[in-house]
This record gives C-alpha cells, structure tokens and sequence, in this order.
C-alpha cells in the first residue's frame, strides 16, 4: 500500500499533456479540416463554431487547421534544434572535461563568448543573416543551447575522469575514444535526458518568439508565434485569434516542464524526497 502511495504522490499529468499535443501533430501531418492556407474572405473574423473550431482570421483561414500544423512545426524545429545541440554540446564537452588543459581552456572561452550574449539576442542576430528559414532556426536555436549542454556534460566528465572505472579501461589499453564513448558519455545520459526537456520548452518559446518578430520559419508556413503576430492586430474583432495560439504555447510549455519534473524524480528518486 505505501508503494502505491508513493507511485502515486509522484504522478504528473506531463506525459499526458506532451503526448496529446503529440498526436494533434501528428494528426495535423495527415490531415487538417481545411487547408491551411487558404484564404476566405466571406467568412473573415468568423467565431469559434462547430464548423470552425477556433474561428477564423483577418484572411479567412481556419485558426484549428493552421493551430495543428503549428504544433508539428514547433514540435519538429525545436526537436531538431535541441537534438543537435545535444549532440554538439556532448561532443565539445566530454572532449573538453577528459583531455582538459590549453583544448578545455580553448573550448570554455568560445562557450563564454557565446552565453556572454542573452539567447533570444544572438538568435535573433543569426536569423538576421540568415534570413526567415527553417535550416537557420534550426541552427540558430542549436548555437545557442549548446553552451549549456557543453557546461552539463563537462562537468559530469569531470567528476568521473578519475573514476576506477575509467582508470581500468586505460589499464586494458583501450583508446581515449573508446573510453570517452562507451564509459564517459554513457554516465552523462541522466543528468542530459532532464535537460533536454528543460531546453525543449526554451525552443518552443524562441521558436514562437523569433516567428512573432518575422524572423522565423517562412510565412507561408503556419507557426504559433506567427498566429499571434497576426492576430494582435485584430484582436479588437477577433480575439480568438490570439487567445487560441497563445493557450496552445501555454499548454505545451506547461506540459514540457511537467514532464522534465517527472523525469527528474524518476532518475533521482532522492531528489523527490
């Protein structure tokens, strides 16, 4: 009975919320109840109804088709942009922490110069250059997460560098790669599964913020950030073009950071305590 307890004490609805938002992505992929993009001018600024869910635009277009394709958006660039940022970030930073000296040092000073600038600003200055375009937000969102992968991943590296383990896997003669691979980074998965959560909501927010500015994704591709961009400008008419893209960023963001908590006391119970 106290075990049920336990289990219980520790739900989060997390998983529920991510996975619903999930399915209306994937459903958004295949199929919509309009098309997306087009353009109705004889029912602009139409209510929510049983035949439009969420009402319509300034343009006519069906806000519950263009909020399904938005989630696959969010959910692709920021997924993307956190995968790679992992990837980078592990590499850098396990490299970094096992070999130390003039390379940890080296590598320390570009990821300082790099968090020395607010994230949302340096963002911002690389979608500038690069112009509106999926692969540049990708990119963009990636230099910036980076850094704090580098900084999580080093300092696990740190701490297990002296570890017997590793000193047995040079004893054995195996090469600082293989070690890195199949002994360091292995330890680094825990601490790098609940970041990765933490920094997917960060990419959600900037993904939507950098499309509410116009330096997102191209226009024709329908964003959250992009819906509310345009809906503040009608929000006297219709306020549901505004009220529904911002509750599908609140309720996805809420979802995220549920879900990393639940992670966070599944790998360290202790920290539940």
């Amino acid at each position: 009975m106290s075990q049920t307890t336990i289990r219980l004490s520790h739900f989060s609805p997390g998983p529920i919320l991510v996975g619903s938002v999930l399915l209306l992505a994937l459903i958004g992929l295949v199929w919509t109840p309009f098309d997306p993009n087009a353009l109705d001018f004889a029912h602009r600024y139409a209510p929510p109804s049983l035949q439009s869910l969420f009402g319509t635009d300034h343009l006519g277009r069906d806000l519950f088709s263009r909020i399904l394709i938005g989630a696959s958006v969010s959910i692709a660039v920021s997924g993307v942009a956190v995968c790679c940022a992992l990837a980078a970030g592990t590499v850098l930073g396990a490299v970094a922490g096992f070999y130390m000296g003039w390379l940890d040092r080296g590598l320390m000073l570009l990821m300082d110069a790099i968090l020395a600038m607010p994230g949302i600003l340096l963002a911002l200055g690389i979608m500038a250059v690069t112009g509106p375009s999926v692969a540049g937000m990708i990119g963009a969102m990636a230099i910036t997460f980076t850094p704090t992968v580098f900084r999580v991943v080093r300092s696990a590296v740190l701490s297990l560098r002296e570890k017997e383990f590793i000193e047995a896997s040079r004893a054995l003669g195996n090469r600082n790669g293989f070690t890195i691979l199949y002994h360091v980074v292995p330890n680094c998965v825990a601490p790098l599964t609940v970041l990765s959560t933490a920094l997917f909501g960060s990419a959600v927010l900037t993904e939507s913020a950098l499309s509410f500015l116009g330096l997102g994704v191209p226009p024709e591709i329908p964003t959250w950030g992009a819906m509310l961009s345009d809906g503040r400008n009608i929000f006297a008419q219709a306020p549901w073009a505004v009220i529904f893209p911002g509750l599908a960023i609140s309720y996805l963001l809420l979802g995220v950071n549920l879900f990393g908590d639940s992670l966070r006391d599944w790998l360290d119970p202790r920290a539940a305590e």
